[in-house]
């Protein structure tokens, strides 16, 4: 009997120890609470894909919109025609008459440029121009027969057997600017104007092979005479350019400059470009140039040249 009571008293004790009050008994696996059914969501608009970025066009699909922004070498061989003429100036000391035209055939030529991109969609452009001439004739000055001619100072006969020959140099550095379109992929005709600075340089040798070098009384007779000229000016002028299809573009320009009564000159350019790869092309066109050097001078020269001329272009990316 008093083992029977002490286990009924200590039951009680037993389960409070066991279970902190409060806190309801721990199940072994508690039952799982039903989630409230989802609704649907809005299905969100898709994503537009980022605009594709110049960089990411694939280098096989550039064209003529694009080529205007890389660095390119071009070399072209001329055929030149024009002969210059020897005239004498407002300067001009001697009582004999000063004018030659010269004659025979210019050598051909070989030029070279380089177009540099710009800030701004604009062009520097770096260009030499160089060809010789030469030719025999004999002196015939018409009604001064008895007179004969004087070029840079020395004195030749009427009739002389001369043989003459020149040089013709030019150097160019030009700015090209896009004034139009604007924006500039909105039309593909495109306008420029043109700033530049031209050097050129025209010099002779002429030659009198069958004269007598000495005089009568021993003195030296001077039988050959040489000269030159420059023009140094700044210039202005347009370009225009237009891709005829996506591997022909047409390209002309015109740009001058000049004083009334001292030196002046223009020339002009058009040409058709071929793509033969990604970065070459097939060049073929013609310039044409008139030049007159200062007639404040002595002596001045004047030429109209015409020139056809075939090359090739080759463009280094800018990347």
């Amino acid at each position: 009997m008093l083992a029977a009571f002490v286990a009924v008293m200590a039951a009680p004790v037993v389960a409070q120890q066991g279970t902190p009050p409060g806190n309801p008994p721990q199940t072994a696996n508690p039952p799982q609470t039903a989630s409230p059914p989802q609704t649907a969501s809005p299905q969100s608009p898709p994503q537009s894909q980022p605009a594709s970025t110049p960089t990411a066009k694939s280098r096989a699909e550039l064209g003529n919109e694009d080529i205007d922004r890389f660095f390119s070498v071009e070399g072209s061989y001329s055929y030149v025609a024009g002969q210059p003429r020897l005239i004498g100036g407002d300067a001009f000391g001697a009582y004999t008459a000063s004018v030659l035209d010269y004659t025979g055939r210019n050598t051909d030529s070989y030029s070279i440029s380089a177009i540099i991109p710009m800030p701004a969609r604009a062009d520097l452009r770096l260009s030499y121009f160089h060809f010789l001439g030469s030719g025999d004739q004999t002196l015939n000055v018409g009604p001064l027969a008895l007179v004969g001619a004087t070029y840079f100072g020395v004195a030749y006969p009427q009739g002389t057997y001369l043989a003459s020959s020149y040089s013709y140099f030019q150097g160019e550095l030009s700015y090209e600017y896009l004034s139009l379109p604007w924006p500039v992929d909105a039309h593909k005709f495109r306008l420029y104007t043109l700033f530049n600075i031209d050097y050129l340089n025209v010099s002779t040798v002429i030659n009198g092979p069958f004269l007598p070098t000495s005089s009568s009384t021993g003195n030296e007779v001077v039988t050959v005479a040489s000269g030159g000229k420059d023009i140094i000016y700044p210039a202005f002028g347009l370009k225009v350019e237009y891709p005829l299809m996506k591997s022909v573009r047409l390209e002309a320009s015109i740009a001058g400059f000049g004083f009334p009564g001292h030196a002046a000159f223009w020339e002009s350019d058009a040409n058709a470009s071929i793509h033969i790869t990604r970065k070459l092309e097939f060049v073929l066109g013609g310039r044409t140039l008139f030049y007159k050097t200062s007639t404040a001078s002595d002596e001045y020269f004047r030429q109209t040249i015409y020139a056809p001329y075939a090359g090739l272009r080759y463009y280094l990316p800018n990347w």
